[in-house]
């Protein structure tokens, strides 16, 4: 089923572990931007980020992406804020 709506003059913003590929999601999805609120600097990487960005994209690519990947509670805090002040 397709629908008329494709996200277009949204932001979604995901948070998780890490986003080791951007660049591959960057490439693949043509996004306008990917914005880090901050880079994520997880020692064990599963590369989750890059993966719910490639879900969000399916389900509305006209929606500008961005990611944040915490690792702890005051970076948690810093990237929601960050987000909401990024739009």
């Amino acid at each position: 089923m397709q629908y008329a709506v494709t996200g277009a003059g949204r932001d979604r913003g995901r948070l998780s572990d890490d986003v080791t590929h951007l660049s591959t999601i960057v490439a693949r999805v043509s996004c306008r931007q990917c914005p880090l609120y901050p880079a994520s600097t997880n020692p064990s990487p599963t590369d989750e980020g890059t993966m719910m960005l490639e879900e969000v994209h399916a389900i509305a690519p006209g929606a500008a992406l961005a990611f944040c990947g915490p690792q702890s509670e005051s970076e948690f805090v810093a990237c929601v804020q960050s987000m909401v002040a990024g739009g």
